[in-house]
């Protein structure tokens, strides 16, 4: 074989590597909730449930404005929390876009990584509970389903079993 084809023969595998793993890496979406075992810390925020909004919620108004409970090296709670969550949310590649945001769960893992949901309530223009989850880029995220029994024992959960972080007076649940 002569140089050149050797030459284009090893440009051909460079490229083709270098397309597939810069596909593997660019679809880093997750694929399932995080274990008890791999989450170090927790946070959530929940917008009041007796505040209504002309504009719709945003991520800064939820951390602004919103009920925060946050959890960190219990590992029953952080248990109780996977459990809650693994069993009432669902993850797909496809889902809903729109929806009106009033959960948010930061979670923080072992590995260094963090893991974002953000979670509309049970009132949408569609019946059901949407969202997202990522790494905190929305433009690789996965879609999650759920419903309003989760939400309220998420809630009642939260209230019951962690300290508020915050002082609002709309926090009651």
């Amino acid at each position: 074989m002569n140089h050149g084809l050797k030459l284009l023969k090893f440009l051909t595998i460079a490229a083709a590597t270098v397309l597939y793993s810069s596909t593997a890496a660019a679809d880093e979406r997750i694929k399932e909730i995080p274990s008890a075992s791999e989450i170090k810390s927790a946070k959530l925020a929940f917008y009041p449930m007796n505040i209504n909004t002309y504009a719709p919620v945003t991520e800064a108004d939820m951390l602004r404005n919103g009920c925060i409970y946050e959890i960190e090296g219990n590992s029953d709670q952080i248990s109780e929390l996977s459990a809650i969550l693994s069993r009432g949310i669902t993850l797909s590649n496809k889902g809903e876009d729109h929806y009106q945001l009033r959960n948010v769960v930061y979670l923080n893992l072992r590995d260094g990584s963090k893991i974002r949901m953000l979670i509309s309530d049970a009132h949408n223009l569609k019946p059901g509970v949407f969202g997202v989850i990522d790494k905190g880029q929305s433009s690789k995220h996965s879609y999650l389903t759920s419903d309003e029994k989760t939400l309220k024992l998420l809630r009642t959960w939260a209230k019951s079993r962690i300290e508020k972080n915050n002082a609002s007076k709309f926090c009651e649940m």
